[in-house]
């Protein structure tokens, strides 16, 4: 089973999230956190908060960063 977390900002800026869906995160995400055999995430910074967080083994989580379409985006 694999997890996506993105960041943690719904428990550390929790008055910018909407109530109903920090709610809902608070409850399932340490759930889907203990069932998983790997959590992927999008950068080192965010990797650091889920293993400090919810305390897991820093091998669990993988890091892959969200790609961009060069032919549409560019600098």
């Amino acid at each position: 089973t694999i997890t996506v977390i993105y960041d943690l900002s719904y428990i550390h800026f929790r008055q910018f999230a909407d109530k109903k869906n920090a709610a809902l995160l608070s409850k399932r995400v340490p759930v889907a956190v203990k069932k998983s055999d790997k959590i992927i995430t999008i950068s080192e910074s965010s990797k650091k908060e889920i293993v400090e967080y919810y305390k897991v083994e820093p091998e669990k989580v993988v890091i892959i960063p969200p790609a961009v379409d060069h032919n549409v985006f560019r600098p």
